[in-house]
């Protein structure tokens, strides 16, 4: 016996044409994720872009990372053409000079 599902929340878009298109839509709401690989990747651009899809559609995001700076958060938007205003960053490592 199957019990139907109440309040089902539509996907949540990644902003990524493609992925969406895999995912069926997106990410699941209110789940966590992880997404894991070697350096050079991806991850980050794939997180940067889930955030600017969020303040696209006016909502607050939050990036926290405990291995790239700030600035190292910077330079990788800044390498996509991308602005980081509207994201709140917290980096969790000390600052470098």
């Amino acid at each position: 016996m199957s019990t139907p599902v109440a309040n089902v929340l539509p996907p949540d878009s990644t902003g990524i044409a493609g992925l969406d298109e895999i995912l069926c839509g997106g990410l699941t709401p209110d789940r966590v994720y992880l997404v894991e690989g070697v350096p050079g990747s991806g991850k980050t651009t794939l997180a940067l872009q889930f955030l600017l899809e969020g303040v696209r559609r006016g909502e607050r995001v939050l990036y926290v990372t405990l291995s790239e700076t700030e600035s190292e958060l910077q330079g990788i938007a800044q390498s996509h053409g991308w602005s980081l205003e509207g994201i709140d960053a917290s980096s969790r490592l000390p600052k470098r000079a």
